[in-house]
């Protein structure tokens, strides 16, 4: 859908080249210039440079139009033969044929979107414009001139394209390799998260002498930038010194920073040999943030946008006059493990301590990283002091997805030790949307909320079994077991007795 929506409004709205003409071959003397595959955003203006008698695929009794300096003046053979040498439909014959036109000239006739115009036969230069729709990337078409037959004109396209991704990244998984780049991912706070932006270039790229080409990125409070750009052209490595600007404290638009190239057709690799930029080159720009403690927990998430900035009007030499594609948005989520601590009636229950521990890659290989201890002060010798003010609820903020683990610490008083808790925090969100949702959030035992980020559950104690104590039942059972054994004792003596007086 993402991508349609952007070939659909690349299709409809962005324009290039035009051409002009001579329309012809009526009796009349008369021609029409038909425009197809526009749309009416855009205006056509239609200037005359040249006038004359058609006949037989020729002019005569050439005049200058009424767009010229000159017009109504007999143009000479020698003039005429300047614009048979320059009808190869270059930008330079579109340059050197524009500057016969006035400041002050008035267009022939217009064409708006697809429509035709009925003209005078003769040499005509037809300019685009465009009415202003900022939610379209636009492009002014070139200057062309065409010298025989009936026009019909067919605006290529002219302007590029841009998206931005996220690395999404699962660090609790051994087997995952490669990047991932998506709309959304999900990261721990205090994660450097890696983003990726990418632009096109417009189908006329070679038409500009220069061309302006400016990335425009937003980051939400809990990312911070981290200033570690990389660009590269395809595969290769642009250097930055000569070649683009890193620019954040004077950004356009509130933006967090801006990577700026003056002249994307003027790149030089560090020996100073030029960089190959065409047309159907792709641009992408590397780069870090770190996931902050201003990280907003749950399915609102840490947005980040971005925009180009690109020049549209090769008429203009391509600095003078730029336009910007739709922003496009990218999302990072990050999650919260919250642990109650209850008795056998589920009864909140104070006096524990828990230590969060993550599964991922350390430096003697894959283990368990300690997230910290909640409900207690580490001694660091293996003991804890449980807090003066004790709680009954456990919080670790800015998780991912991921293998996890709660170890029990400190146990309440009377109470038996729970065995380590392993759990999964599993996450599903949009990978490919023009606005990426949360859309689940489970842990096994943990029970998950999409809106607040939350995973919890009610981690129980049960309380030890009882032992007898002084004045208490055993003191009696003690008593009765005693008096057993002196009954038991006595009859034996008896019997004893009376058997050795029967001897």
């Amino acid at each position: 859908m993402k991508h349609l929506k952007k070939i659909v409004s690349l299709l409809l709205t962005a324009v290039m080249v035009l051409a002009m003409c001579i329309p012809v071959m009526a009796a009349n003397g008369t021609g029409t210039i038909t425009m197809s595959g526009s749309d009416a955003s855009h205006v056509y203006s239609i200037y005359q440079i040249l006038v004359g008698d058609y006949a037989d695929g020729k002019l005569s009794n050439v005049k200058w139009g009424s767009a010229t300096a000159k017009s109504g003046d007999n143009v000479t053979d020698a003039e005429l033969a300047k614009f048979t040498a320059l009808s190869n439909n270059t930008q330079d014959t579109a340059d050197a044929v524009a500057k016969y036109i006035t400041d002050d000239a008035v267009a022939t006739d217009t064409i708006n979107g697809n429509g035709s115009a009925t003209v005078p036969t003769g040499y005509y230069v037809i300019k685009d414009s465009y009415i202003n729709n900022p939610d379209e990337a636009q492009s002014v078409s070139t200057y062309l001139v065409k010298v025989v037959g009936k026009v019909d004109v067919t605006p290529k396209v002219g302007v590029p394209t841009s998206d931005k991704k996220v690395d999404d990244k699962n660090d609790s998984n051994s087997t995952e390799d490669g990047v991932n780049w998506k709309d959304s991912a999900d990261y721990d706070i205090g994660d450097a998260v890696p983003f990726r932006l990418h632009g096109t270039l417009p189908e006329n790229f070679d038409s500009y002498k220069t061309y302006k080409y400016i990335f425009h990125d937003q980051e939400s409070e809990g990312l911070t930038f981290n200033n570690d750009v990389t660009v590269k052209v395809g595969d290769v490595e642009v250097p930055k010194d000569g070649n683009y600007q890193v620019i954040t404290s004077s950004a356009a638009d509130g933006c967090t920073f801006e990577i700026k190239f003056d002249d994307l057709k003027a790149l030089k690799n560090a020996d100073g040999t030029p960089i190959t930029v065409t047309k159907d080159s792709n641009i992408y720009v590397y780069y870090t943030s770190t996931l902050n403690e201003h990280a907003v927990i749950g399915s609102t998430g840490n947005p980040n946008e971005m925009y180009l900035e690109y020049s549209n009007n090769p008429n203009a030499g391509g600095n003078d006059d730029t336009d910007k594609t739709p922003k496009d948005k990218v999302i990072v989520f990050t999650y919260k493990v919250v642990a109650n601590k209850v008795n056998e009636k589920q009864e909140a229950l104070p006096g524990a301590a828990f230590e969060l521990f993550k599964y991922v890659k350390v430096s003697e290989g894959w283990g368990w990283k300690s997230l910290g201890v909640k409900g207690a002060r580490d001694n660091g010798d293996g003991t804890y002091t449980v807090d003066s003010e004790p709680t009954t609820q456990f919080s670790w903020n800015g998780l991912d997805d991921g293998k996890y683990k709660i170890v029990e610490v400190v146990t309440p008083s009377g109470y038996n030790s729970i065995k380590p808790i392993e759990f999964d925090v599993t996450a599903e969100h949009q990978e490919d949307s023009d606005n990426p949702q949360l859309i689940n959030l489970s842990g096994n035992k943990f029970t998950g909320d999409i809106s607040t980020g939350a995973l919890t559950s009610n981690i129980e104690n049960k309380s030890g079994s009882t032992l007898p104590s002084t004045g208490g039942i055993g003191t009696t059972i003690f008593y009765v077991v005693g008096v057993i054994l002196m009954l038991g004792a006595g009859v034996l003596l008896v019997t004893k007795k009376r058997m050795s007086s029967n001897r």
